[in-house]
């Protein structure tokens, strides 16, 4: 591991001496491994699921866990991000107390929210004709109560993140929850009957790996804080969870970007394309690793640099994760032009018509990757409006697009309307950063008046 992480600086970094370069690049080697553990555990257990139960029932899965993953996102009330942003500096002040204090705070109040968006949701699909929906309420039903573990997980997970304890948390979302899921699916799948109970053995699976993961990640928490000294927390005003409402709609925008091209599929076209594009976007997603690695290790470094107000720092490292995700995006964006028939005819002969919307989702990854970490610098920052602004443009062009291009071309267009959205998006973070710092950050030059 240690011949790999310097090989690769000497490859893609100039300022071999850094050691934050250094250290970004140990994390985010030890991330890698594990997300492709879970790539290998993630695409067994669809592959499965897509085999032995079809693409209706498939198409059904994907459109149900699509949806509590949208879902979740408001019952965290934003406290994946507000870890994020406070918590790096408060660990390297020692403040414990306040870390206490936060992650109760954080816990019971996504508890009560996600009860909350529970009884909502459920009244929505049960009184109101919506297409996808109102004819699976039976099943969205019993999902629905899903997402208060995915909330707390979600919660624990962006707090470790936030302390430091990255690779730990990914091992719980990575590899425990599809590692229980795909050991438990054959032998629950056995023990009910046939037919239309299959959704529900699903959702039985989901919860128990679920539970599984976040009694893990509690298990972190304890760990990691139980030894450390007790000090006296600071007030709730304070903490300021009132930049948890743009820490929300960020994430909600986030989400909608990510997500509202397989929901409008699910509106539009039939149950079993939602299946189909939704195996193109978990393909496309591998493309995109490099860049997910590093945006989840990078905010904690981001963050120490904001505090310390080490602006050289900040830029080298924007640049540096840039630099290093575009290349490993351009690799594996290759290894799927050849490769991504093969690996959709894994889940039957009918998702091969996925390859073009695979390849186009691989360009948006690509797009992506080229902006770097540069778009969680705001949220680090204390510019999270920035950043909102620039995804609420996204959404809203995503919204149209799909509006526009998924009747005339179906998971096509669907796929082109998440590009669109993209490359505007990381315009404007672009232009915003360069607004902002009077810098711009390409993976293979800083262009600009920087200040170092």
């Amino acid at each position: 591991m240690n011949r790999i992480i310097a090989f690769l600086t000497k490859l893609f970094f100039k300022d071999t001496a850094s050691a934050n370069i250094q250290t970004v690049l140990d994390k985010s080697s030890k991330v890698f491994i594990l997300h492709f553990l879970a790539v290998i555990l993630t695409f067994g257990g669809n592959v499965l699921i897509a085999r032995w139960f079809g693409d209706e029932i498939y198409g059904l899965y994907s459109l149900l866990f699509s949806w509590l993953a949208v879902l979740a996102i408001f019952a965290q009330i934003g406290m994946d991000d507000y870890h994020l942003a406070v918590v790096p500096a408060m660990h390297l002040s020692e403040d414990y107390g306040s870390l206490r204090k936060i992650l109760r705070i954080s816990t019971a109040g996504i508890i009560i929210a996600s009860v909350i968006v529970v009884v909502i949701f459920y009244s929505i699909i049960n009184l109101l004709p919506i297409p996808g929906l109102h004819e699976n309420a039976a099943v969205f039903s019993v999902g629905l109560w899903l997402i208060i573990l995915h909330a707390l997980n979600s919660n624990y997970s962006s707090f470790l993140r936030g302390y430091g304890t990255i690779v730990q948390s990914q091992l719980a979302e990575k590899v425990i929850r599809p590692l229980v899921f795909l050991l438990l699916i054959v032998p629950l799948a056995n023990s009910f009957g046939p037919g239309s109970d299959i959704i529900y053995k699903l959702i039985v699976i989901s919860a128990i790996s679920l539970f599984i993961s976040f009694c893990y990640l509690f298990f972190l928490t304890k760990k990691g804080l139980g030894h450390k000294p007790y000090s006296n927390p600071v007030s709730f005003e304070q903490l300021r969870f009132g930049r948890n409402g743009y820490f929300l709609l960020l994430t909600i925008l986030y989400f909608l970007t990510t997500r509202l091209d397989i929901l409008s599929v699910g509106l539009i076209s039939e149950v079993k394309d939602v299946g189909y594009y939704n195996v193109a976007m978990k393909i496309a997603e591998i493309v995109g690793y490099p860049a997910i690695i590093i945006n989840l290790v990078a905010p904690t470094f981001l963050a120490r640099q904001h505090f310390r107000e080490n602006k050289s720092e900040t830029y080298k490292l924007i640049q540096n994760g840039a630099r290093l995700t575009f290349a490993g995006c351009v690799i594996l964006f290759i290894l799927i032009l050849f490769a991504g028939k093969w690996l959709l005819g894994l889940y039957g002969f009918n998702f091969r018509i996925a390859f073009l919307p695979l390849l186009i989702l691989g360009i948006s990854q690509l797009v992506t990757a080229f902006s770097g970490p540069a778009a969680i610098f705001f949220i680090v920052s204390g510019r999270e409006k920035t950043a909102t602004f620039c995804m609420f443009i996204n959404v809203m062009v995503t919204a149209l697009c799909c509006f526009i291009m998924i009747p005339a071309w179906g998971i096509a267009g669907a796929a082109l309307a998440s590009l669109t959205g993209t490359v505007v998006f990381n315009a404007l973070i672009i232009i915003s950063f360069y607004r902002f710092e009077k810098v711009l950050i390409t993976p293979v030059k800083i262009f600009g008046r920087p200040n170092f």
